[in-house]
């Protein structure tokens, strides 16, 4: 290993400064340091390898000029010429240098480590007694105006009052078993990111929690920004876990602006949270995240005005345990909203929680997902949206025969899709969903085991299918 990076590695060893390169999801992973330095000493390595070569030759060359001097004297022609090539030689060696020195500078694109940063701040202990918000905000300052990032190594770090991100400065931990933000404040925000540009930023690799004494309301990740700066997009939240708060990240702290759009969240853990993820924003995504025994809702899709509503596609994520996985609280509505490979189960009140009658969905899919719930009503309800929607390529999982298994359909001006379908009921039989049909304007519906007929309990009415319309019905009443 080259003596820079020996000293890089020491560094970080020792919690000083780190190179930008080197934090990410695996910062603190040995391996992968060794890794990111092998690369670089590669480098480094092929320049002073040229270095030493010409060195070499540049010895060779002044012992040979000395012999020749010695017994021919300094005006040799051959002296001459070697003093030429002398020239020539030094001209390669200190373009050799200046490489180097571009390789070596490369490693200096720096974070500043919170616990070592640059005279005269002073660093956060992360020792979970010192209050460290004083500290850790005075270096996010300095970073924004000298267009640093920081990095914050593992510990338990007390905030007795918020973090204001500025700038771009993007904020890395060490992992989120490593690194914990734990507020002491009676109630507020962790991180304050509202009206500060998103675009280019990643928030990554810590968990945000409150003291167990504190009992008020608390957000992690507070964010969003006026209608003027339309700067709360394009940023990236990654291997964050928020436990024990009020909302994990919310986007409303401009009310009458915009919420957080246009975003990713890959791999975030909402654990025990009222409300995990509410970013009041179209054009996200949730990508591998996890949304477990959230007492409120997993993901809310909120509305904020009419310039921004909640628009989300979600990939690969898992919402266990919850109250309700996803609630659609507004009926001014979302944008398109769709799930794909993603796994439902345990909620109490069902998968999706509707509560206002003709809620604007404008389209809502659900694909190779897997629905399974403790509610004892049905696995997911539309009733109230107003939109299409559609359940393709779905398994419908019954744990207790008590469990909900039916899909019920959206009010009047909805329609719903479901297609290539299977259930299993609780003793593990298999029961078969509506499929290839469109309902078009039905009351809340219980399906017979074929699809074939509907239940009206409002209306007391049965409805029966023919073709793809439920047009027949007979009157209970």
């Amino acid at each position: 290993m080259s003596q820079a990076s020996q000293n890089i590695a020491q560094q970080f060893i020792d919690g000083g400064v780190v190179p930008t390169q080197l934090v990410g999801q695996n910062a603190v992973s040995k391996t992968f340091v060794e890794g990111q330095l092998a690369i670089r000493d590669q480098n480094i390595s092929a320049v002073a390898g040229a270095i030493g070569q010409t060195k070499n030759e540049l010895d060779q060359l002044e012992n040979r000029v000395d012999r020749i001097v010695a017994s021919s004297g300094d005006s040799n022609t051959e002296i001459v010429d070697a003093r030429g090539g002398n020239t020539v030689l030094r001209d390669r060696l200190n373009n050799s240098d200046n490489q180097l020195s571009k390789v070596v500078n490369s490693l200096y694109q720096l974070c500043i480590n919170v616990k070592f940063p640059p005279a005269p701040l002073v660093g956060a202990k992360g020792d979970g007694v010192t209050d460290d918000q004083p500290a850790i905000q005075s270096i996010i300052d300095y970073a924004s105006t000298n267009n640093f990032n920081i990095f914050i190594p593992g510990g338990i770090y007390r905030l007795n009052n918020t973090l204001k991100r500025k700038g771009k400065v993007s904020i890395h931990g060490a992992g989120t078993s490593q690194t914990i933000l734990s507020f002491f404040k009676p109630s507020g925000v962790v991180i304050d990111t509202v009206n500060e540009p998103l675009h280019g930023v990643i928030i990554e690799n810590f968990t945000i929690t409150k003291d167990t004494s504190v009992t008020g309301q608390v957000t992690g990740i507070l964010g969003g920004s006026t209608i003027q700066l339309y700067n709360s997009a394009a940023g990236v939240f990654r291997d964050l876990k928020f436990m024990r708060l009020q909302n994990g990240i919310l986007g409303n702290g401009e009310p009458t602006g915009v919420g957080i759009f246009d975003c990713s969240f890959e791999r975030c853990w909402f654990n025990s949270c009222f409300n995990g993820l509410n970013h009041f924003g179209s054009g996200n995504m949730t990508l591998a995240c996890r949304f477990d025994y959230n007492t409120g809702s997993g993901l809310v899709l909120g509305y904020l005005n009419i310039e921004s509503m909640a628009g989300n596609i979600d990939i690969n994520s898992e919402f266990i345990a919850n109250t309700a996985d996803i609630t659609v609280p507004s009926a001014s509505g979302i944008r398109p909203c769709s799930f794909y490979n993603s796994w439902f189960e345990q909620s109490k009140n069902g998968i999706i929680v509707i509560p206002n009658m003709n809620t604007r969905v404008m389209t809502m899919t659900f694909e190779n997902c897997m629905l399974s719930t403790n509610y004892t009503g049905n696995v997911i309800s539309f009733f109230g949206a107003e939109g299409s929607i559609s359940v393709n390529n779905c398994t419908i999982y019954q744990t207790s025969s008590s469990h909900g298994k039916t899909i019920v359909a959206p009010s009047t001006n909805g329609t719903l899709k479901v297609e290539n379908c299977i259930g299993y009921n609780a003793d593990g039989s298999v029961f078969k969903p509506p499929k290839g049909n469109v309902f078009n304007g039905v009351p809340p519906v219980y399906y017979g085991e074929n699809g074939d007929h509907a239940i009206d309990a409002t209306n007391n009415r049965v409805y029966f299918k023919i073709g793809d319309a439920w047009t027949k019905f007979i009157s209970l009443s």
